[in-house]
């Protein structure tokens, strides 16, 4: 469904957190586990797109530091 939900949204405002869902569902899938890093780089280029217009928002900078820690890269 998640899948679904990524191809309905596009990259709308908040799209990434629906590919951030995403990479958390694959992570824990073990026939998805190896996809889960694309869907979390995918969170992360939004997510930090969105950032450049609101650097303020406390609750996506947190996301965006959880989604580099979860692909593994230190951001």
């Amino acid at each position: 469904m998640l899948e679904q939900a990524v191809e309905l949204s596009g990259d709308q405002r908040r799209g990434w957190v629906i590919w951030g869902n995403l990479g958390d569902a694959r992570r824990w899938t073990p026939a998805h586990r190896t996809e889960a890093r694309a869907a979390y780089q995918r969170a992360i280029q939004l997510a930090a797109a969105q950032r450049d217009s609101t650097p303020d928002d406390a609750w996506l900078l947190s996301q965006l530091a959880v989604f580099y820690s979860k692909a593994g890269d230190p951001g």
